[in-house]
């Protein structure tokens, strides 16, 4: 009587394909564009952070801007060992 109440999944009902039709659309190299972006707006409001930092310029696809990136973390955080 006042024990949990039991759960139960249901496994034999197929998920809405509306659901799995958006999620599918989005590629690997959209999904690591929208983190790019997101990842360089929050160095600008936390430059200070030297994971940001690193995760910024780990996302970035195209070399010459992952370097321009970095001399910037550099810039920002002198002291840092791990840039």
């Amino acid at each position: 009587m006042f024990g949990s109440p039991r759960l139960t999944l249901n496994t034999t009902t197929k998920p809405k394909s509306a659901c799995c039709e958006s999620v599918s659309t989005y590629t690997f190299s959209h999904l690591l564009a929208s983190y790019s972006r997101l990842f360089r707006a929050a160095v600008e409001h936390i430059p200070n952070s030297v994971r940001l930092w690193k995760v910024t310029v780990n996302l970035e696809t195209n070399p010459a801007d992952a370097r321009i990136i970095l001399s910037r973390a550099v810039e920002v955080t002198p002291l840092s060992v791990e840039l």
